[in-house]
């Protein structure tokens, strides 16, 4: 018996809530019981399951007083039951545990991570990152299997900007290939997350190479660049390798990872690059250091905003982000004007960025011009309600001192605005790299 009514991300919450417990045990059926404003998302949480397992989930409303609610699930509920509070409205959430108490019944609670994974949901998730504790060891683990190619073909459905795809792609290929459950009745713990690059002569041919390493298993392993090794020429001496993992991420570790992992593209066509250029364009923009923003006001934000990973706060700000015409205009141009290897790479991961963020942020017109000048001439109106935000001291000056008749709200981030990322976004800013780095759409296919 699972319950939904939270007010946000009702349908996320109750897919993933339904198929974590699917998958984990074995039901001989599923009651989902939604608050009335979330009757409709609960029909399409039913939808999707059926087509995902081929289970059919039965939706009922639930009463929105917790007295009827606890009578409603004690008379539904048995020892053998498996309560799922999780996602249900404040008295949905009550009802349920109290009669689950009284009948014995198996509470079972799906942890969501939130933060930038937020609007995502299973099996679009690492399954680790959405473990499930229990109030007392059950009888046995294991149920229904997702049918993964009708889960590719639904999230192609989606309408998901192309980074949510990338990373929900290998959410689903790490899913397939863990068979790990994650159930416990201790509070969750991530295993460790490694991402291994290794670059030398293996087997005749000259590549490099990146490993997805969860706990001890090496679950993936792609390869970055390769050709013939030409056996007229010495063999390198020895390959050389680099890692990083969770807990924690350094500046230092992460750009000597990039060292080898680019090291074809720094040298490509003639170029010789400087990699660290690549560590700055990604350690915040990944999300190895977060943005944080004060109050919850509506914020205007500069293009610098972009390049500094505001889009991982997006869904969770409490007021609106708005992002001007402009902001598009300067982000297209420098796209444009990158000519060398790994700042093209740098670009089209910005604008990867950008479009996560116009899932959630507010395009709003301006003049298509640089973003210094313009940003302070938008319409009155809205300049009053918002605080304009920008990463450039020399912008916001400007703004503070030439503008100042206009009633201009300006805040500037500097280095005290970034904090390190908690455990699960720490994840999904390693999960982000590695799908940048191969290009990875879940496609089991490309592995070596």
């Amino acid at each position: 018996m699972i319950v939904l009514g939270s007010a946000a991300y009702a349908f996320e919450a109750g897919v993933s809530s339904v198929l974590r417990v699917l998958e984990s045990f074995s039901v001989e059926g599923v009651d989902l019981y939604a608050s009335g404003f979330a009757v409709k998302e609960a029909e399409r949480v039913r939808d999707v399951v059926a087509r995902l397992t081929g289970v059919e989930v039965r939706v009922s409303e639930a009463p929105q007083d917790y007295r009827k609610a606890y009578q409603l699930f004690r008379d539904g509920l048995s020892g053998s039951s498996i309560a799922v509070p999780t996602a249900g409205s404040a008295a949905s959430i009550i009802g349920l545990t109290m009669a689950a108490a009284e009948k014995g019944a198996l509470v079972a609670h799906v942890y969501f991570p939130f933060g930038p994974w937020t609007g995502m949901f299973y099996p679009f998730v690492p399954r680790y990152i959405q473990p499930v504790q229990v109030s007392r060891p059950p009888g046995g683990l294991g149920g229904v299997k997702v049918d993964w190619e009708k889960a590719r073909a639904l999230m192609g459905e989606l309408g998901w900007p192309r980074l949510w795809e990338m990373l929900g792609g290998l959410a689903l290929g790490l899913n397939e290939l863990d068979a790990e459950l994650y159930v416990s009745t201790d509070l969750p713990d991530y295993p460790m997350l490694t991402l291994r690059v290794r670059s030398g002569v293996f087997e005749g041919r000259a590549s490099t190479k990146l490993s997805l390493i969860l706990g001890v298993k090496e679950l993936m392993k792609t390869e970055l660049w390769g050709k013939d090794a030409d056996k007229r020429l010495p063999q390198p001496a020895g390959e050389k390798s680099s890692s990083i993992a969770t807990p924690q991420v350094t500046r230092k570790s992460l750009e000597k990872f990039l060292e080898i992992a680019l090291s074809h593209l720094a040298k490509a066509e003639k170029f010789e690059e400087d990699i660290s250029r690549v560590g700055d364009c990604f350690w915040r923009l990944l999300g190895f250091r977060v943005l944080r923003l004060e109050g919850e006001g509506d914020v205007i934000i500069d293009t610098n905003l972009v390049y500094n990973g505001v889009h991982l706060l997006s869904q969770g700000y409490k007021g609106r982000i708005m992002v001007p015409y402009c902001v598009m205009v300067e982000l297209l141009n420098k796209r444009s004007q990158a000519k060398t290897p790994l700042s093209k790479l740098c670009e089209h991961t910005v604008f990867l960025a950008f479009e996560a963020l116009l899932r959630s942020a507010y395009l709003i017109p301006s003049d298509t011009w640089f973003c210094d000048a313009v940003l302070p001439r938008l319409d009155p109106l809205t300049l009053e309600k918002a605080t304009l935000v920008t990463a450039d001291k020399a912008s916001y000056e400007l703004w503070n001192n030439m503008y100042r008749n206009l009633k201009v709200k300006a805040m500037l981030i500097d280095v005290n605005s970034y904090s390190r990322p908690d455990t699960a976004t720490l994840h999904h800013a390693m999960l982000t790299l590695y799908a940048v780095l191969t290009g990875y759409t879940g496609d089991l296919s490309k592995q070596v």
